[in-house]
């Protein structure tokens, strides 16, 4: 974004804030297990920063941070060594560059190169007074005087290196009240009696006559670097390694001699890179690039020996001498096939038990033969049983340590907050018992819902083949059914079941098809398919790989369902079933553990089904992003009855919800309603299309059938009906007293508040408005337990969100993600290579969309960094390419916003009618200098600040966000001139 200069006033930026962030309980879980892992691995003798890397879009800043903290040490002259190690960044993916530091125990996240002086500084303060500390815990211990009839032990033996003395844990140690950290600082009369030392590993002696027999050609007082590698992987991963290697002492301007050996042994390739270095003796295994410059720096220059690469395999050796072209030729001649040609595919494989659709037990041995491997991706054939998980429990800490279990954990605190709500629930539910009528009977409840289960569910047999035909988009719907219909015919007398479900999150899959109970997943298909599918695949048992989803980026093709990047990258809580059930099927849907949430629900009381959606954290997931449970206390403490439950479908993603879960939604409403009080509730449909109302009202039909709703629902003596009423397209989206207002029959218009409509809503009487996203979401909770739907979000947050990717040139795909995931680790799981290069913003929203810059996207998915940018939370995520036009948006918005303006508001009309005239003249170069455009913010910001309800202060938030976010876009148009995406970034 362009700086203002001498001749330009401040841009128009000064609204829009940077976003706060919250950290996921599943980050927290991921951190504690990554400090308590490195700090068993590493000694703690020597002061040591460690920089952790992994894969992905954030290895550059660690490395970055990494020599920056190198810079760092040695303009000060610290004897602090550096270390690079390497991860697994599950669940850390928007924490980069992590840095942890020993012995002083302290864990820094998101950490950039600017910081690494200023945390340098701090570790060598801490560093001197944790000295200071121990020295004068030494002094008071020797001043003590010695106990009658006990001596002071004698001094250990003097120790060589391989007998590092070590605190052991386990033992109790001469003085309890030092720390581990302490104790790992403390002198020789203050530690434990030192474990002898283990007997030498058959590891360490391979290892050692590897070393001994290559490094003894050379000469002892020469700096040698020796480079042993494997065919294939090894081979390829050593021409990185040689390069970096290379660069790092050419930068150092060091005499280091390179070499390369051939590993023989299939016994040390899993090993393999290993570096051999001299003259100071060090064997480091699994090298990667990443490593050169510490090796160089550190081991060659200092006479280091890297911890974290040293620990070591099985071993058996023989070696040659290569050269860098025979360590080339060795990487070529192994190269995967797929990365060479996208065109040639593996014959059809015979993988499957003819007739039954299910996996043949040489299946996994026919998949690692040559030729096949390299071009198909699978993981474990036979997946778990497809049961409910059991409730999960918040992510726990390692357990703590002598000396330091007066420290508690971020995640061990959560748990103990839960653990005494629990108790505390408990105890109201033992004093309150046998007060309300309904819970004694929960016999009746089970027995009529154990009826239901034995008359409308169904069990598919084991090995019967299953056939689900997916389709992606509403566009594919009438496709995908024509295909199915072809597929039962092709059938014909082979023994399988057709169903009709919609993929969820796989964009451009087209009509695909899920072979159950295998998982194998077919892409593009057509109905001139069916024959050869049923023929070759279902009845010969062979897969087909021509029909396999490609990955782009390595030409190979994914055999599983569930190995698909946008299936594994997300958090299906609610979403588990979606693709596994007809949306149509009672029966579907109580097979996959449907209504049992609302069981529970009637068999509790009001009361205690309030704590529990209070524990899960849910907040509304239309926007406003208020707490569920508070809503539900507000009406639930109305006298006045009958109280409404209303679940509004207004945006695309909630309609891509109901349209494939309508029985999810119907349970929540009865959740809701026994929560409440409720007898009735509301399904307020808005710019539905007809299958949707289609597939609601058979829903509503079925569970009124089997006494899941209506009069006396599972003999609970309780009344909840359900209907559908449809809202004016003209109502303003999302506002849910606009809303209220078209079901009470009134002119569709936002109204002040108070009253809420807790307190008036239906009728004049207590309502509780929900979104439909947020109402799918009770089911889950109350079914699995709170505390395995918290566990997934932010601490004031829980659960996931559904969100609806737009990107151009694919199909819309919807995803179920936990709260609180950033935009740009987003970015690099949905958008290749080429695409995150062409990206230059966001919009967020569909309405009221929210603009932000590429520069922004550190922003987290969840209410309070939304709230921070002065938007509500939005689950429609469009990436922007360099070629889309910014103020042809706005203006786009601005229109639409004009469109639903309210007729009798005259203020808020004009005042969108004199945007539009000034975006106009903005376009036809009639702005001058920036005063033109603090001019149009300022008249944006009056009639946000003027609007008397939230749905027009809404409104206002695309031009807004747009003119913080793009100014060098608005600038650009002074003079008449295209805007090139070098002039967006200068």
């Amino acid at each position: 974004m362009n700086q203002p200069t001498p001749n330009h006033p401040t841009p128009p930026n000064a609204s829009f804030h940077a976003p706060k962030f919250e950290i996921r309980y599943a980050t927290y879980a991921a951190l504690e297990k990554l400090k308590s892992e490195i700090w068993m691995e590493f000694d703690h003798e020597k002061p040591t920063v460690v920089v952790c890397v992994w894969d992905g879009a954030g290895a550059v800043d660690s490395i970055n941070v990494f020599t920056s903290f190198e810079s760092a040490i040695d303009e000060r002259g610290a004897d602090i060594r550096v270390v690079l190690r390497e991860i697994d960044g599950t669940n850390l993916e928007d924490q980069p560059a992590i840095v942890l530091f020993l012995p002083t125990h302290e864990l820094q996240s998101r950490v950039t190169p600017d910081r690494c002086g200023a945390l340098t500084d701090r570790f060598i303060r801490r560093l001197q007074e944790q000295d200071e500390e121990t020295q004068r815990i030494i002094r008071s211990v020797k001043r003590s005087p010695v106990r009658p009839g006990s001596a002071r032990p004698a001094p250990p033996p003097a120790r060589t290196t391989a007998e590092r003395p070590v605190f052991v844990s386990g033992s109790e140690p001469k003085f309890p009240f030092l720390s581990r950290k302490q104790a790992r600082r403390a002198p020789d009369e203050l530690r434990a009696p030192a474990l002898p030392p283990p007997a030498t590993s058959p590891v360490r002696t391979a290892l050692t006559t590897l070393s001994n027999e290559i490094m003894r050609k050379y000469p002892a007082d020469e700096n040698h670097l020796v480079i042993c590698a494997g065919e294939g992987k090894s081979a390829s991963a050593a021409i990185a390694l040689y390069t970096s290697l290379q660069k790092a002492v050419d930068e150092e301007d060091l005499p280091v001699r390179l070499h390369i050996k051939k590993l023989e042994s299939a016994f040390l390739r899993e090993m393999s890179p290993i570096v051999l270095t001299a003259p100071t003796e060090a064997i480091y295994i699994n090298v990667r690039a990443c490593d050169a410059a510490n090796i160089v720096r550190r081991t060659i220059l200092k006479g280091e020996i890297l911890e974290a690469l040293t620990y070591q395999d099985s071993a058996g050796v023989t070696s040659r001498s290569l050269s860098v072209k025979e360590l080339t030729d060795l990487a070529a001649e192994n190269e995967p096939i797929a990365s060479r040609s996208d065109e040639d595919l593996p014959d059809p494989i015979a993988l499957l038990i003819p007739g039954k659709a299910a996996f043949h037990p040489d299946a996994a041995e026919l998949l690692e033969t040559p030729g096949v491997k390299e071009r198909i991706l699978f993981s474990a054939l036979t997946a778990a049983a497809e049961t409910k998980p059991a409730p999960r429990a918040r992510p726990q800490a390692a357990a703590s340590t002598d000396g330091e279990s007066e420290f508690m954990t971020v995640a061990e605190l959560f748990a103990l907050s839960d653990a005494d709500a629990l108790r505390s629930n408990g105890t109201d539910a033992e004093e309150n018992d046998g007060q309300d009528p309904t819970v004694a009977n929960s016999n009746n409840i089970h027995q009529a819902f154990d009826e239901i289960l034995a008359k409308s569910s169904t069990v598919n047999p084991p090995d019967r083949p299953q056939l689900l035909v997916l389709y992606g988009t509403a566009g594919e719907r009438g496709a995908a059914q024509a295909f199915a219909a072809e597929l039962r015919e092709a059938a014909g007398l082979i023994d399988v079941k057709v169903s009709l479900s919609s993929a969820l999150g796989i964009p451009n899959a087209g009509v695909a098809l899920r072979i159950d109970p295998a998982g194998i997943l077919y892409t593009q298909l057509r109905r001139g398919d069916c024959d050869r599918i049923v023929n070759m695949t279902i009845a010969g048992g062979v897969v087909l790989p021509e029909y396999l989803m490609r990955d782009g980026r390595s030409g190979k093709r994914y055999l599983l369902y569930r190995d698909i990047p946008w299936i594994r990258q997300q958090t299906r809580l609610i979403s588990d079933d979606f693709a596994a059930i007809s949306a149509e099927s009672l029966s579907a849907w109580l097979n996959q553990g449907g209504y049992r949430g609302a069981v529970r629900a009637l068999t509790a009381r009001p009361d205690e089904n309030l704590r529990e959606i209070q524990a899960s954290h849910l907040r509304g997931r239309g926007g406003a992003g208020f707490p569920t449970w508070r809503k539900m206390e507000l009406a639930a403490a109305e006298l006045a009855v009958p109280k409404t439950i209303v679940a509004i479908c207004a945006a695309e993603t909630a309609e891509a919800i109901l349209s494939r879960a309508p029985h999810a939604v119907i349970e929540g409403m009865i959740i809701a309603g026994r929560t409440i009080g409720a007898r009735k509730g509301i399904l307020a449909l808005q710019s539905c299309a007809s299958y949707t109302k289609r597939v609601c009202q058979k829903a509503i039909h079925d569970a009124e059938s089997n006494r899941l709703i209506g009069s006396d629902l599972l003999n609970s003596g309780l009344r909840f009906d359900v209907e559908i009423q449809a809202v004016d397209e003209a109502t303003p989206a999302g506002d849910e007293s606009a809303i209220l207002a078209a079901l009470n029959r009134k002119s569709p218009r936002p109204t002040k508040r108070p009253p809420y409509p807790t307190q008036s809503g239906i009728n004049g009487k207590p309502t509780v408005v929900l979104d439909v996203r947020t109402v799918c979401a009770l089911p889950v909770i109350f079914r699995d337990g709170a505390a395995a739907f918290a566990v997934e979000g932010t601490r004031s947050s829980g659960g996931t969100q559904f969100i609806r990717i737009k990107t151009a040139g694919r199909s819309d795909a919807l995803m179920e993600i936990p709260i609180g995931r950033r935009l740009d680790v987003l970015a690099m799981n949905t958008l290749s290579f080429e695409e995150r290069k062409k990206i230059t913003g966001v919009r967020l929203g569909d309405q009221h969309g929210c603009y932000l810059s590429a520069d922004q996207f550190q922003l987290t998915l969840d209410e309070a960094a939304f709230e921070s940018i002065g938007s509500p939370l939005q689950t429609t995520i469009e990436w922007l390419d360099d070629s889309t036009d910014i103020l042809a948006r706005v203006h786009a918005d601005l229109e639409a916003a004009l469109d639903r303006a309210d007729g009798e508001n005259d203020l808020y009309r004009f005042g969108l009618e004199a945007l539009l005239k000034s975006i106009d003249r903005l376009r036809a170069g009639e702005f001058k200098n920036d005063r033109d455009l603090i001019a149009l913010r300022n008249l944006a910001e009056g009639i946000r600040d003027s609007a008397q309800t939230r749905t027009h202060r809404e409104s206002l938030i695309p031009i807004l966000s747009a003119l913080a976010c793009f100014t060098a876009e608005f600038r650009a148009r002074f003079a008449k001139r295209r805007f090139t995406a070098k002039e967006r970034n200068p």
